[in-house]
């Protein structure tokens, strides 16, 4: 797979993991609804500066878009709601007081 590819496959699935359609990434960066399918599909090179457009919109560096770095996209929320329903009760727990902890610090920190 080409950089271009890559960057169109990563677009696609953070577009997708956001629950947003090319329609309303188009508005967010002035442009067709075309243009992101044919960037996701490879057919149009995307250019520099929309390159560093999405990695700051979705959070992720240029290096991963291009197929530089491995980073993971964040999962969406129905995927986390599926892992969590298939732990048993006490994983839940442990899951909670991890959530618990982390909220705390973040409000600490």
């Amino acid at each position: 797979m080409n950089a271009q590819n890559i960057f169109g496959s990563r677009l696609r699935r953070l577009r997708k993991s956001k629950k947003l359609k090319a329609k309303d990434l188009s508005k967010v960066f002035y442009c067709s609804p075309s243009l992101i399918y044919n960037i996701e599909k490879g057919y149009n090179e995307p250019q520099p500066d929309f390159i560093v457009r999405v990695a700051a919109f979705f959070d992720v560096t240029t290096d991963f878009l291009l197929g530089t770095e491995q980073q993971r996209a964040l999962p969406s929320d129905k995927e986390i709601t599926n892992l969590y329903r298939r732990l048993n009760q006490e994983s839940k727990m442990i899951i909670f007081d991890l959530l618990r902890l982390l909220g705390n610090f973040c409000k600490n920190g």
